[in-house]
């Protein structure tokens, strides 16, 4: 489990250049249904862009808010723009609950050991800065970004990758970071050519498929949402297989598009050498997109069962995937199936039916780890077995 800090009364969209602004800060998780009890100094700080809200300089200049107190947490906080803020400019406005010994306050490491254990920090979009004489706080923002710092280590060369993943402030499932997805994005942070130590077989398999020189790498993840998990993915592989062919499809309903080509588009330079294409895969159709043909090497899956009617069309989704991977590949055998990697967090104990269910079309999953977050219910990271035994 997951504590995000948000805007439960966000920005507007433009305000006065001499004025000031008014939020509400909330911690709570991501369905926003339970709220953070501890009480915890907040921080803020304007920036002119995601680069200054990334930089060290950010956490120098940040000051306190507020302390959190679910007692007080609908209430409203003015704020004052930047002394230096002037008509015509654009300022975003950055919250954090700041570890004291760590630099990157606005950005969140995915590699770290303590990943997840405290509020993850929240900025806004632009506000625009409009002369006192016009029509000011118009509107309100609806959509807000986080930054993920994405450390890669290969082959002795060190370089670290910030993404920018953009969510939706409405509660449209397909346009949020969930917890199982900012989990499985964390967990491949810390596996991918780092799985030496791990007494899984089957850990040790993905992360030798991920990093290993065959020519080419297939890979689907299965609503994808925001795009997070195969945005991270792509970024980590591509630092393994920068001359190699990987081809990664984000998949989901149509209504997440326009957000997750938002997503891919923002944060292409950090996976230069991979294909990683948006896809509209809707489970419900009975058919696969015409690009998805031939042997897929990894299914990715995270926060796939908060909807038990829609399991039936999962697992004839997975099952065509199965099939296709078969037709693409010889000899036919267990070799010829796609790996499932599956990140999930429990929510209604009626969701485990998936299991048994994926067993009647020859899938079995295995569970392979766990990740804690800030306590209460782990995310828990399953992989298919695909015929190499228990783990």
């Amino acid at each position: 489990m997951f504590y995000y800090l948000s805007f439960l009364r966000p920005l507007p969209n433009t305000s006065g250049a001499q004025a000031t602004v008014s939020i509400t800060p909330q911690i709570a998780n991501d369905l926003r249904t339970c709220h953070f009890e501890d009480t915890l100094d907040i921080f803020y700080t304007w920036c002119p862009s995601l680069t200054d809200v990334a930089s060290p300089s950010a956490a120098s200049t940040a000051r306190k808010l507020t302390t959190w107190r679910t007692s007080s947490m609908y209430k409203n906080i003015p704020i004052n723009l930047p002394p230096m803020a002037k008509s015509g400019q654009l300022w975003r406005l950055a919250l954090s609950c700041p570890n004291p010994q760590a630099n990157d306050n606005f950005v969140i490491n995915l590699a770290s050991e303590n990943f997840g254990k405290r509020p993850l920090p929240v900025i806004s979009m632009p506000v625009r800065l409009e002369p006192l004489n016009k029509s000011n706080n118009i509107g309100k923002q609806e959509q807000i970004e986080r930054l993920y710092s994405v450390p890669l280590n290969h082959d002795g060369e060190q370089r670290n990758v910030v993404l920018c993943i953009r969510e939706q402030t409405s509660f449209d499932l397909d346009k949020k970071i969930w917890d199982s997805g900012l989990a499985l994005s964390s967990w491949l942070t810390r596996l991918i050519g780092r799985s030496k130590s791990s007494s899984s077989l089957l850990i040790k398999r993905l992360d030798d498929m991920l990093t290993s020189s065959q020519s080419t790498l297939r890979i689907i993840e299965l609503g994808t949402g925001s795009g997070i998990v195969s945005i991270c993915l792509s970024a980590l592989i591509d630092s393994f297989r920068p001359s190699l062919e990987t081809l990664v499809w984000a998949t989901d309903l149509p209504s997440a598009m326009e957000l997750i080509e938002h997503n891919i588009s923002t944060n292409k330079n950090a996976y230069s050498s991979i294909n990683l294409r948006p896809l509209i895969l809707d489970w419900d159709s009975g058919t696969l997109p015409a690009l998805i043909n031939g042997k897929v090497d990894l299914i990715v899956m995270a926060d796939v069962t908060y909807n038990t009617a829609s399991f039936p069309s999962l697992v004839q989704t997975l099952d065509r995937l199965n099939q296709e991977s078969r037709s693409g590949s010889e000899p036919s055998s267990d070799d010829t199936l796609p790996t499932i990697l599956l990140a999930y967090k429990q929510r209604d104990s009626a969701e485990r039916d998936l299991w048994g269910t994926l067993k009647t079309i020859g899938i079995n999953l295995v569970l392979v780890d766990r990740v804690l977050g800030a306590g209460a219910e782990p995310v828990e990271i399953w992989m298919s077995d695909s015929g190499i035994g228990a783990v």
